[in-house]
This record gives structure tokens, sequence and C-alpha cells, in this order.
């Protein structure tokens, strides 16, 4: 083959993979509301719904400034006091198109089972460029371009939905508080909860724009000398589902929150009172993160330097070495642990797991994780949860998220965490998990 055919194939080959990629294109160009009739599967009530769509840029930039204003003008109604918005960041494979999966999950199964009947119920789905080639095998391809982009739009203006949705949610919990005061009467519930959801690499854009924020909350928290003194939520509920990402980043918000359980800030354990302020599930049955991202990242992190921490040094000898300013030698280059959590994401590491979930009788049995001993100690009040779905019933691999069991179960938490701050103040806790 000479070298006119040689290039001939290559053209035709990038011809066939660029009419392959999604377009750069905007999919709600007009503002209007989606208004989608659902009912609870919980109790039966039915609630019209409005939708919005957020959409950004590979950079992170809003695609039309009016969507976020739009959606934002839901919250601001005043005809409407008490409302339960509920943001969803897709993940990997997935945008806005309104023929997505993600799209109609959201509206038939998410919303439903977030939906309290005592708050006007808001959708807000955040959509990004998570499909890039339409071709199926050959879009395994993208994981390093959109995982690029998914951490482009983390540091973009998703950052900016989310601190609006954080000021009115503040707002209207002050002003709730204060009339509470004024009254002297007990109020039901919030004026506005707020619930961030992120799956996948929606999942990573979520943690790394709220990351900053949780970790200001819990340090401030530290450094009070009162055990009382809370982690303030960012909402009534952030979460993610099967995240991409790798723990190494969840390593610092991890090592601040876990100072008030060890040593002599132990008498300044958490409360009672203290509820999570983000929580993980990964599930076992999810292949991707557990096998095809460390592989992901084995490749894409070949140049980067993992070095080593105390935690590696396990014996008395290699102590002495790490502290004379020498590499310690009882654990290989791939069995430290900044190595492997630069590879691995935070739910298949045992080091970060404080909860387990699984199937029993057809709802979801959620129990503190006690096995870990390097892990915190008591983690029944512990404000950051990463929990580890056992098997596949819970959740089905690494998209299978939508069974009805999951649902419950994080509707139970965001709704135990939104009466939080109520029901506590009278010394009561709430436990979801046992």
């Amino acid at each position: 083959m000479n070298w006119l055919s040689q290039r001939f194939i290559a053209v035709t080959a990038l011809a066939t993979l660029l009419g392959a990629c999604t377009p750069t294109r905007l999919y709600h160009a007009q503002t209007d509301l989606e208004r989608v009739n659902i009912t609870s599967p919980a109790n039966g009530a039915s609630q019209t719904v409005e939708v919005a769509y957020v959409e950004f840029s590979d950079q992170g930039w809003l695609q039309k400034r009016d969507q976020l204003e739009h959606a934002l003008a839901l919250l601001d109604d005043e005809t409407q006091k008490k409302k339960r918005v509920v943001v969803y960041i897709h993940g990997w494979q997935h945008n806005a198109d309104p023929d997505d999966r993600n799209v109609k999950h959201f509206k038939d199964v998410i919303l439903p089972f977030m939906m309290d009947q005592d708050h006007q119920t808001i959708g807000i789905y955040a959509a990004w460029r998570g499909k890039s080639i339409e071709v199926p095998g050959v879009n395994l391809a993208t994981f390093y371009d959109r995982k690029a982009s998914a951490e482009h739009v983390a540091r973009g203006s998703v950052r900016e939905l989310i601190s609006s949705l954080r000021a009115r949610h503040n707002d209207a919990n002050a002003l709730k508080n204060r009339e509470k005061r004024k009254n002297s009467k007990e109020a039901d519930e919030r004026d506005l909860q707020v619930i961030l959801i992120g799956h996948s690499f929606g999942g990573l854009i979520l943690y790394n724009a709220i990351a900053g924020s949780l970790l200001d909350a819990i340090v401030d928290a530290n450094h009070v000398k009162n055990s009382r003194r809370l982690v303030k939520p960012l909402a009534d509920l952030a979460i993610v589902i099967n995240p991409a990402f790798e723990a190494s980043r969840f390593e610092s918000l991890f090592q601040a929150a876990k100072q008030r359980l060890t040593g002599a800030a132990q008498k300044h354990a958490y409360s009672s009172e203290q509820f999570p302020v983000f929580v993980s599930i990964t599930a076992e049955s999810d292949l991707a993160t557990q096998y095809a991202f460390p592989i992901g990242r084995a490749v894409n992190s070949l140049f980067e330097h993992e070095g080593m921490v105390d935690e590696d040094c396990t014996t008395d000898a290699a102590r002495q070495l790490f502290n004379q300013g020498q590499w310690c030698s009882d654990k290989p280059y791939g069995e430290r642990l900044e190595k492997i959590a630069n590879t691995s994401t935070m739910g298949h590491m045992e080091r970060y797991r404080t909860h387990e979930l699984s199937l029993n009788g057809g709802a979801v049995k959620c129990t503190v994780q006690t096995q870990s001993p390097n892990l915190v100690g008591d983690v029944t009040h512990f404000p950051l949860w990463n929990m580890y779905a056992k098997g596949s019933e819970v959740i089905q691999g690494h998209s299978g998220i939508y069974d009805p069991p999951l649902w419950t179960f994080i509707a139970s938490l965001a709704n135990a965490n939104a009466r939080a701050s109520l029901e506590t103040r009278d010394g009561k806790s709430i436990d979801i998990c046992q």
C-alpha cells in the first residue's frame, strides 16, 4: 500500500469519525418551561412540576443565560411559598436531547420519588455534552475527552447555578427562623428545600463544584470548641451516584472531617444533630468505575508522580526511614495510598467507606460500616457518607440507578435532612442507618 492510499484511508476514517460526532448545540433554545404531571409512588399524590433545562458548553459556559434566569425565577415566585428544587447533573454518554434516556428518567423516576406533597416541586436538568460520538463502541474512546470536559464544566457556570440556589436556600431558612422566633411557633418544614444529584461524570461535576465550600464548612466547624457546632450543609441533600472521579480528590475533605473523631479533638466529636452534608453511593456491580476507570486513569496518569505518605510506612523501621526524609520500602509503588487513590474512585476504596447498602424485603437496608480500622471510629454522625451498595440488587451496574428501592432510600435521606434542623432542636435525632 503506497503513501497515497494510506493517506486516503486515514482521511476517510477521520471524516467518518467526525461525522459520527454529536454537534455542539442547544437542545432547549426556547426557554418556555416544560410542565410535567407526576405522581408520587409513595402516597399517590400528584403535582404539575415545572422542569427547567440549563445547558453548559464544553468549557462550562452557559449556552443560553436565559435558561438559568428562568430556572431561578421559579424559586423567586411568591405565589407558592414552599418549594423543593431537584437538580440533576447527568453523566457520560448523555445530554439534554429530549429523547435522551436520562432526560426521560429524570421526569419519570427521579422527580416522582423526590416529590414532596407539602412543597411545590421544581426540576432543573443541568446538561453538558456528555455524549460526543454516536457510534457504539467507538464512543468508549471519549472517556478522556469527556472527563476533561466534565472538569471544565465543574469550574464553570454550574457553580453560579449552585451558589444561586444556596443563597436562596439560606435566605429562606433565615426568614423561617426569624418568623419562628417572632411567633414562638414550630414550622413544619423549610420554605425552600434544595436537592443536588450527580451521576457518573455528573458526580464529578457536582463534587468539584461544591468541594471547596464543603471544606470551608468542615474546617469552620472544627475550629469552634463546641461539640454541638454543626457542619453547615450547602443543600438539604448533595448526593453523587456511581461517581467517576479520583478518590485522591476526596482525601483533603476526608482528612479535615475526621479530625473531630481523632486525637485530642475527640471530645468535640460530631453530635447526634449532625447530618450528612455530602453523600456518595457506589455499587459493587459498577464495573465501569471498578475496572474501566482505573485502567483509563493508569494511562492518563502515566507521567504523574504519586508520593509516599506516613500511612504507607507500616513498620517501625519504615517509619524511622520516613521520619529521616527517606523512602520507606515496605510497600511497592503500586500499593501506595496516593497511587491507589489517584486511579480508583472513592466508592471502591474501603478506606473511605462509612456505610453499606443491601436489599432486604424489597427495601434498602443501610448498615454502618465498622470493618475499617483506619477510617474514623464512630461514623454514625460523620458529615461525609460514602456508601457501598453490595451486589447488584440496589444498583444494577454503572447506569442501572433507577430502581424504586434506591430512590425510596434517597428520598428518605432528603426528607430526614430537611426536617433535621427543626427536630434536633429538642435533642432528637433521626437515624436513617443503624
